[in-house]
């Protein structure tokens, strides 16, 4: 189980809560382009920060591509 706050936008604390919940990913911070280990509590498994891709964000693919949901599935299947 993963998540991605809208717009970008996270808390402070956003990811000690996702963790606290036992999400695995979280892809709020646009640094990098390889996986990083998040760990704002070291005694919990870490939350793997995955870089945001255009081709995972849905408003990418349906407002400024206007595709399909079975061409979005397709991209992200891909992908």
């Amino acid at each position: 189980m993963g998540h991605k706050t809208a717009g970008f936008a996270p808390g402070v604390e956003t990811s000690a809560v996702l963790q606290s919940l036992g999400f695995l990913y979280q892809m709020d911070f646009q640094w990098g382009d390889l996986p990083d280990a998040l760990r704002p509590d070291a005694a919990q498994p870490p939350l793997i920060h995955l870089p945001p891709t255009l081709f995972l964000d849905d408003y990418t693919l349906f407002w400024d591509n206007y595709l399909a949901p079975d061409d979005a599935f397709a991209t992200w299947q891909e992908t």
